[in-house]
């Protein structure tokens, strides 16, 4: 009898030391890193998808399916919906009429279970097959005369997915999901048995014979997306959003695969999209901090003073060839400083990179970006910007020496030497209803606690932090987004 794990759980487990200072570490790295710290073409963002996910909507307590089923091999019909144990769901094809899914054991295994990330789980019932047919099948989903549902609403989702090569491949073409400014949307057919190792998949032309999208507004609200394809079998579509939120997209594609089979595919896009307008100054100045630092300031048009980011830029400058060359990259966390929406944004440049890379003057800040923290949504981007820097700080004028730590992360915030009372912090997950981890297996342990509630990475990041606070030191073991957010915390936070 075969299996179906449907509890998918990711556990990342790290351990760190951390000092609880409320303060940011100042990035930095080597010219040849550059190109590593760069995006990466929004192309090979994309999602794939060999199943096909539709939202049940009920007509008069009844919702039908035309559903052409290319491949019975791995053949499953999964139901997503709570509270669906009363309803009926029944399929035909060519071989069968108005089977009922829930009472053929013969031809039909049934399982219940759940399909849960971290504490969020949801029912599933889940439909496998043995004998039958391919070709074009219609699955019939009815509720109870007496349930009280609005028509057209979702009320769950049935996912149909086999063994079939053929898959959907769907990117967004902007990494600056912002109010105002187009978006769009991208997806094309394509065979994953000879893709396995492409950043991005190779569209099969003359496949795709409808497609339909939607996008859901963060009212709630729905609207058509409509798109057009090219001669390479990449189909298009745009739209441009009026407000601030989550807008989830599903485009349904229905086609003729290479071997003349039927097919059909969805893909999801969850974008978040932000009010922010910003616009960057030309000219950057400098001031010193110390011996060894000084702080580059971006003037930012649009940014209210206060306002918390991710800022990037490579230094660039004349070396003692007379050639523009890159010297270093530097980034971290930044708050605007200033008041109203003139402010500037403060990122630390130690100089003993200029003095590494031998760099005389003619300084530039390239491939400028800000991402807000929370997403990583592109606010802006400037491709180059002058900067000023009088002079290189004193002590790091002649230096030659190897690259330390304190200028890949900045200067350590001082703590208390050999201090004791370190703990190791047990963190949960995504939305947990509590923690995953016994405590009384760990040794000198304390659990952190945030159940049910969905947070940002950074939001999660600073809830550590804070909950930190009153030790001299802490190491993590976490799971999931716990794990990702011990992560991120280490990153960009002493």
């Amino acid at each position: 009898m075969k299996k179906t794990l449907l509890l998918v759980t990711i556990l990342l487990i790290l351990t760190t030391v951390l000092t609880a200072q409320n303060s940011f570490k100042n990035l930095a790295g080597s010219a040849e890193e550059m190109n590593s710290m760069r995006l990466p073409d929004v192309k090979t963002l994309g999602v794939k998808s060999k199943a096909a996910m539709l939202p049940i909507r009920f007509q008069n307590g009844k919702a039908v399916f035309d559903i052409p089923v290319e491949s019975t091999a791995n053949l499953r019909l999964s139901l997503l919906a709570p509270n669906s144990a009363d309803w009926q769901i029944n399929a035909s094809n060519e071989g069968n009429k108005n089977l009922d899914l829930r009472n053929n054991p013969e031809m039909v295994e049934r399982r219940d279970g759940e399909i849960g990330l971290d504490g969020v789980k949801f029912p599933a019932e889940v439909f496998s097959f043995n004998g039958v047919k391919a070709g074009n099948w219609q699955i019939r989903v009815s509720a109870p005369d007496k349930s009280n549902f609005r028509d057209g609403a979702t009320v769950g989702y049935l996912v149909v997915s086999d063994d079939s090569p053929y898959q959907l491949y769907t990117y967004i073409d902007t990494n600056q999901t912002l109010v105002g400014k187009n978006i769009g949307i991208f997806t094309s057919v394509f065979d994953n048995s000879s893709e396995r190792n492409s950043a991005i998949p190779v569209a099969i032309e003359g496949v795709v014979k409808s497609i339909e999208g939607e996008i859901r507004l963060p009212n709630g609200a729905m609207q058509k997306l409509s798109f057009k394809g090219d001669e390479n079998g990449i189909f298009g579509g745009n739209f441009v959003p009026p407000t601030a939120g989550q807008y989830s997209i599903q485009i349904t594609v229905r086609g003729v695969s290479p071997k003349g089979e039927d097919f059909i595919r969805t893909g999801e896009q969850l974008i978040q999209v932000l009010g922010d307008n910003i616009r960057l100054g030309r000219a950057n100045f400098t001031n010193l901090l110390d011996e060894t630092r000084m702080q580059v300031n971006i003037p930012a048009d649009g940014l209210e003073g206060g306002r918390k980011v991710v800022a990037y830029g490579e230094i660039w400058a004349r070396n003692s060839n007379g050639e523009q060359s890159p010297v270093a990259w530097i980034s971290g966390m930044s708050v605007a400083e200033g008041k109203g929406s003139k402010t500037n944004l403060p990122l630390v440049l130690d100089g003993r990179w200029l003095s590494n890379a031998n760099a005389k003057d003619s300084f530039e800040l390239r491939n400028v970006r800000i991402q807000d923290p929370d997403y990583f949504v592109t606010l802006t981007t400037a491709e180059k910007l002058s900067l000023a820097i009088p002079a290189i700080p004193e002590d790091a004028r002649n230096f030659r020496g190897e690259i330390s730590d304190e200028m890949r992360t900045g200067k350590r915030p001082a703590v208390e030497p050999n201090a004791v009372g370190g703990k190791l912090m047990l963190v949960h997950g995504y939305c947990a209803g509590g923690n995953p981890f016994p405590i009384s297996q760990f040794s000198n342990a304390i659990a952190f606690s945030d159940p049910n509630q969905s947070r940002t990475h950074d939001q999660f990041a600073n809830l550590i932090r804070n909950f930190g606070a009153s030790y001299p030191s802490f190491g993590i073991v976490a799971h999931s987004q716990g794990g990702a957010a011990s992560l991120h915390l280490y990153t960009y936070y002493w």
